[in-house]
């Protein structure tokens, strides 16, 4: 058994990470107790660990308050030369605190704020604090401390963890924490389920002209003229976008299931699409999705983000149209449109019954946002309470990587490259390579090949 010490001032906090560290991602066993003392303490085996408490303590007065992160210098830990043994990586960043350790028989005193950091990252506390934002309000990677530091590769809480996990297992040997052995999560948002040409005569004629003038293809115009008239009746056999069934035959070679997140109503008419799931062809594809026991979610639109009666709208509308289908799925899942959100989006959707939110990521950069790629309760910062919700941190987006706008890797064997790079993290923690590919990028035979090279990674 553990017993997990704190102040009261800090319960609500060290409930949640004892609740997601020692439940949910070790399995063991434990108790939580209050005590005099700033500083955490976890006791097993009549014996004590001393976490020094420098985080929660200093945010006490200023909690959410806009500040900025600038002044934080990041110092090292050789783990080895503590331990003398091998950890994932063994110079530990330490953010708050001193690179210190103290070991006595008995006893270990860590004087840097392991609950602390790792409360940091998994709640996003810096971005829910920095007034710094994006044209879409979104937290900048380049303004954040993995970003300055070159640590969004290195997922820093399932470090933390290991750290401490290793601490009580010398102190109490009889405790075996379980292991999960890793995954892959392939999802897909549905921004542009066909090429919007379609919508327009004027735009197909462009289009036409363009393949003709430009790209001096005939076989182009053919397709685009027959792809707008075949789109009036539904059909979109002839659409490069619409290639759902090809994206699902993938997946299935390799017993994988997508989720596919579809925007169910529009808060903004520029940002939000020029779908809608009343067009016959879109509800097929729905039905088609469950048929074949892939997944449905929903892309909470452009302006939800704070706004929770725009949510609760939208999640009615998601649930009445499945149930309209006879679509039953017992979860429900959810990807916010642009990646947009805020510490507040995920209390309005915990209220609206949403059992996963797979929002959390950089738009710039792939990698451990959250520090870890494991999935975990989340927590509002608003109110201190664990929500009824649980976060599966996306881990990698195509446009990070290929998009001109933020990486630009053009060639499939880099990304290839990258993607396993990440891949061997995620292996050793027994997490969840959470990836976001978009029907739009396998258009071309190169971009194809590629994500039948994803999808045949092995686990």
């Amino acid at each position: 058994m553990i017993t997990i010490k704190t102040h009261l001032n800090y319960l609500e906090e060290i409930k949640w990470l004892s609740q997601v560290i020692f439940e949910e991602i070790l399995g063991l066993n434990y108790i939580l107790e209050i005590h005099d003392e700033e500083d955490f303490k976890v006791i097993t085996n009549e014996k004590e660990i001393v976490l020094e408490n420098f985080f929660l303590k200093n945010q006490k007065k200023k909690w959410l308050k806009p500040f900025s992160f600038k002044e934080m210098s990041i110092k090292y830990i050789n783990l080895f030369d503590c331990f003398n043994r091998e950890f994932y990586q063994d110079n530990l960043p330490v953010i708050f605190g001193n690179p210190n350790i103290k070991i006595f028989k008995n006893k270990y005193i860590f004087n840097f704020d392991v609950l602390g950091t790792i409360f940091f990252f998994l709640s996003d506390y810096e971005s829910a604090c920095s007034p710094y934002k994006d044209k879409h309000e979104r937290f900048e990677f380049k303004n954040s401390i993995l970003s300055k530091e070159d640590l969004i590769y290195r997922p820093i809480v399932d470090e933390y963890i290991e750290i401490l996990m290793h601490a009580i297992k010398v102190l109490n040997p009889s405790l075996n924490p379980i292991k999960t052995k890793s995954k892959l999560s392939i999802s897909c948002d549905v921004d542009n389920p066909y090429n919007e040409y379609t919508k327009s005569f004027i735009l197909t004629l462009k289009k036409c002209a363009g393949d003709i003038l430009k790209r001096k293809s005939s076989k182009d115009f053919f397709i685009t003229l027959t792809n707008y008239f075949l789109s009036k009746l539904g059909v979109y056999i002839f659409d490069d976008l619409f290639n759902f069934n090809w994206m699902m035959d993938e997946a299935e070679k390799n017993k994988l299931k997508i989720n596919f997140f579809f925007i169910f109503l529009k808060s903004d008419k520029q940002m939000d699409g020029y779908y809608s799931l009343n067009e016959k062809a879109l509800m097929d594809l729905l039905l088609n999705i469950h048929h074949r026991k892939h997944i449905i979610g929903i892309h909470s639109s452009y302006k939800t983000f704070n706004n929770p009666i725009l949510i609760r709208k939208e999640l009615k509308k998601f649930r009445s149209v499945l149930k309209e289908n006879k679509i039953n799925q017992e979860e429900i899942i959810n990807r916010q449109h642009y990646l947009k959100f805020s510490y507040k989006t995920f209390e309005y959707l915990s209220k609206n019954l949403v059992s996963m939110d797979c929002s959390i990521t950089f738009a710039a950069n792939p990698g451990f946002r959250c520090g870890t790629s494991r999935t975990f309760s989340m927590f509002d910062l608003q109110n201190r309470e664990i929500l009824n919700i649980k976060q599966q941190p996306l881990i990698i987006m195509d446009n990070s990587i290929l998009s001109e706008t933020y990486m630009g890797v053009t060639e499939n064997e880099s990304v290839l490259g990258l993607i396993k790079d990440l891949k061997k993290a995620v292996d050793y923690f027994g997490g969840t390579l959470s990836i976001l590919w978009h029907n739009d990028s396998l258009r071309s035979s190169k971009e194809k090949s590629l994500y039948k090279n994803i999808l045949s990674l092995q686990f």
